[in-house]
């Protein structure tokens, strides 16, 4: 995948900041190479039980669903339970607002 930036013959004029904060959003993520382990998303007060029941990918979607403070977009291939991630997200959401109140 070649960037817009590391492309030389690509002449692009008029690309929203916000648009090129993304882009670069996502080659981070990219050049990271490494998903969240159980550990970094127990430090975040997520809970055992799902820590330990998501594969990698699952892990590295709840850190980008954290890291954005809930603002996310997931849009992985179809069958990847990204209703199951939500789910996870939504549930560990309530248990820190009841635990509030």
């Amino acid at each position: 995948m070649t960037y817009l930036t590391s492309d030389r013959n690509n002449i692009v004029e008029g690309i929203p900041a916000e648009q090129l904060r993304a882009a670069m959003l996502v080659r981070e993520r990219m050049d990271k190479n490494s998903y969240a382990t159980v550990t970094e998303l127990l430090l975040r007060n997520v809970s055992p039980v799902v820590c330990l029941a998501l594969a990698p990918y699952q892990r590295a979607g709840v850190e980008f669903i954290l890291d954005n403070d809930g603002r996310a977009l997931l849009a992985d291939e179809m069958g990847l339970r990204k209703t199951a991630l939500l789910e996870d997200y939504v549930l560990e959401l309530w248990i820190a607002m009841s635990d509030g109140m």
